[in-house]
């Protein structure tokens, strides 16, 4: 199995050096430069804050993208409501808040393909934009209520095997199910398609 390629960028150089130092001691893991991060497996960036330069590189990485299964962890001090959403639109699949953040929960994120994984705090954001957003009433949008109820594990932080064994289905089935109900929403990834289903007033 091929190990995973990592494209590092820090707005700081001396987290940058030092999430390197770390990363590249990882068994399983290869550090890449950025000149390959249309088809690197992760990208992993490090910043104080979320600026438009922030966005922007977000928007770049989606744009040039041939990786559709890229993992893209972010790691910052802190986030708005609206830059969340931003951000999630634009291919953010984990998200880490700096003060809660360890070089291990990084790793973590990092090796962890498929799964989305958002902090509670961030769930509530989220939750707080659909309450601004959505003004019409929950819609099915076509969706069954199993597509519905395993969106819903996803946003509260449940990982594959885990819907699959609370819904007695096998990983490949949910895996599957999620592949198909991204590409019929026209979203991102998992966070993308939690967003979406918030946006909407379904979970």
């Amino acid at each position: 199995m091929p190990q995973p390629t990592v494209v590092v960028i820090a707005d700081d150089p001396i987290v940058k050096e030092g999430t390197d130092a770390y990363l590249s001691r990882v068994d399983g893991l290869r550090l890449s430069p950025i000149d390959d991060l249309p088809s690197a497996d992760v990208l992993l960036l490090l910043t104080t804050r979320i600026t438009e330069s922030t966005l922007t590189l977000l928007r770049n990485a989606a744009t040039v993208n041939r990786n559709r299964g890229r993992r893209v962890v972010l790691v910052v001090n802190e986030i708005s409501e609206r830059e969340l959403v931003r951000a999630v639109e634009l291919g953010l699949t984990h998200l880490l808040l700096r003060p809660d953040s360890t070089y291990e929960r990084i790793v973590e994120a990092v090796c962890h393909p498929g799964d989305c994984v958002l902090p509670t705090s961030a769930i509530r954001l989220l939750a707080e934009h659909v309450k601004q957003v959505n003004s019409t009433g929950p819609q099915s949008h076509g969706l069954s209520h199993r597509d519905i109820e395993i969106l819903r594990m996803i946003s509260d932080g449940a990982r594959t095997a885990e819907i699959a064994a609370k819904l007695s289905y096998s990983e490949r089935t949910i895996k599957n199910v999620l592949q198909a109900l991204m590409k019929r929403l026209r979203v991102r990834n998992r966070a993308h398609a939690v967003s979406w289903a918030m946006r909407a007033g379904l979970i």
